[in-house]
């Protein structure tokens, strides 16, 4: 007789190998076509940005976008949403811009202490939706406001400024690409390791099936943790690189990326409900909403319409990844 811990553990197992197993879908092959298709639209519109500076600024322009989309991805894989994230970029750019000094050491100590605010804010976000089970929308929404309550004390205005060793190493290019590019090369690059590890299988597993998961020996309140301070910390590296884009802080520096970062993660494929996706995937996302608006300038549109198009592509986004997974589902059950 096989006994029902077996059973159980077995299909547990399929559970978390399922989302790593490649399959051919068209619904994956749709962030990498979009992307191709919106930068050939930018160059038919504007012939003269085809020149090899291209990848550099836009590799500058869009960090903080890519950085917040990684951070919200790895919550929305373990079947939460993550909208404090707006609020850790606003605390950490508004203390970047008024905290560091002209010295490295000053620097050095402020990057810590910010990335320790971001870890902690995700610790906080991690705890109260993994054990006291608040929904993630309540209790993310919660931290928000209270960050960007602190981000208003700290800075009041606008204003504040880029440290000089801070903009000094963001914006060098020590082995002949800018440090931009190389970041978002390195975190395709550990993404690849990390989705076949432990943890990685252990994230899918969760957002899958919770349930089945933690019968199965998983941590599911430590996977989730981890989720959240992973966001947070990806929140906090875009506070300080985004000191460096605008050369100043604002305590409301953060607020649109709270629902870009969220549509991006969709639009390249990560699962509302978890479980689904690629951060590779996803950071093409951040770029698809950065090419977007790059045709929405170029178009002449007031910039009065963006909130209405971020809004737009969320519906669709989310539309989209619904009509995605039904189909998965349809294709898993002929097999």
């Amino acid at each position: 007789m096989v006994s029902l811990a077996k059973v159980v553990g077995d299909d547990a197992t399929r559970t978390r190998r399922y989302p790593v197993r490649r399959s051919i879908n068209i619904y994956d092959l749709i962030p990498l076509l979009l992307f191709v298709i919106l930068v050939g639209l930018i160059f038919v519109i504007k012939p003269r940005l085809l020149n090899p500076q291209f990848i550099e600024v836009k590799s500058n322009a869009g960090l903080t976008m890519i950085l917040a989309t990684v951070g919200q991805a790895f919550v929305l894989l373990s079947g939460g949403i993550d909208l404090s994230i707006g609020g850790v970029i606003s605390l950490t750019n508004s203390l970047a811009a008024t905290q560091m000094q002209d010295t490295s050491q000053s620097v050095l100590l402020w990057v810590a202490i910010i990335v320790g605010i971001g870890l902690l804010a995700g610790l906080v976000n991690g705890l109260v939706v993994a054990v006291l089970r608040v929904a993630p929308f309540i209790a993310t929404l919660a931290t928000w406001s209270i960050l960007n309550g602190l981000a208003l004390l700290v800075l009041e205005d606008p204003g504040g400024k880029a440290a000089a060793p801070l903009k000094s190493f963001v914006r060098s290019d020590p082995l002949g690409i800018p440090n931009s590019l190389l970041a978002i090369l390195i975190l395709a690059g550990l993404w690849l390791l990390f989705k076949r590890s432990k943890w990685g299988t252990r994230l899918y597993a969760v957002g899958s099936e919770e349930a089945r998961s933690r019968l199965n020996g998983v941590n599911v309140v430590r996977v989730k943790v981890m989720a959240y301070m992973l966001s947070g910390l990806f929140g906090a590296l875009a506070g300080i690189y985004r000191t460096v884009e605008v050369s100043k802080g604002s305590p409301i520096a953060g607020d649109s990326f709270i629902l870009t970062s969220a549509a991006a993660a969709l639009v390249g494929g990560v699962a509302l409900g978890g479980g689904r996706g690629e951060l590779i995937n996803a950071m093409l996302g951040g770029f698809i909403m950065l090419f977007i608006f790059d045709l929405i300038t170029f178009a002449g549109v007031s910039s009065f319409y963006t909130s209405m198009v971020q809004g737009l592509f969320l519906i669709g986004a989310v539309s989209l990844n619904i009509v995605g997974s039904r189909a998965r589902i349809r294709k898993a059950l002929e097999q």
